[in-house]
C-alpha cells in the first residue's frame, strides 16, 4: 500500500494562490495474464490461432431504380447470406434498408452518396431478410453483390 501526501497550488477567481493538501492511498494487486493456448500449447508463430474462413461465390444483384421514389427489392430473403455490398453509381443518393421492410429516402434507411458504396460486413451473421433500395429518380444505377 502506498500513502502519499501532496500540496497542490490552486488559484481562485481573485488571483489568490491557495495551497490544498491532499492525501492519496493506493493499493494494487497484479494478476499474471494467462497465455492463450491452442491444443494445450501456447500460441506462437509455429502454433498460431486458427482462423475460420469460408468459400464464397458472389451473386450479382446490380441494376437500376425502376420507378423513382418507390422502394424495390434489392435482394430477396436468403437464409444462407454471409454478406452483401452495394455501390451507388448514379449522381443522386440511394437508400437501402436491410431490416426486411421497404427502404425510405431518409431514416431509418442507410444513405449511399453518389459514387460511394455500402460495405455491409458482418462478423457473425448477415441479415437473412429481404433488402430493399430506393432512389428519387427512375434509372439510377447501382452495383450490388451478395454472398
Amino acid at each position: 500500500m502506498t500513502d502519499t501526501a501532496t500540496t497542490f497550488p490552486i488559484i481562485d477567481g481573485g488571483g489568490n494562490t491557495l495551497n490544498v493538501n491532499a492525501r492519496q492511498t493506493a493499493t494494487a494487486t497484479i494478476t499474471p495474464m494467462s497465455v492463450p493456448q491452442v491444443n494445450g500449447d501456447e500460441v506462437s508463430g509455429s502454433n498460431p490461432l486458427p482462423i475460420a474462413t469460408f468459400a464464397a461465390s458472389y451473386t450479382n444483384r446490380s441494376g437500376s431504380i425502376a420507378t423513382g421514389g418507390v422502394a424495390q427489392q434489392l435482394m430477396a430473403a436468403n437464409a444462407s447470406r454471409r454478406g452483401w455490398m452495394v455501390q451507388n453509381t448514379s449522381g443522386q443518393n440511394l437508400y437501402v434498408n436491410e431490416t426486411g421492410v421497404a427502404a425510405v429516402q431518409g431514416t431509418p434507411s442507410w444513405t449511399i452518396l453518389p459514387n460511394s458504396w455500402f460495405p455491409a460486413t458482418y462478423y457473425n451473421a448477415a441479415p437473412s431478410g429481404a433488402i430493399s433500395i430506393i432512389g428519387p429518380t427512375t434509372g439510377q444505377t447501382f452495383i450490388a453483390r451478395e454472398w
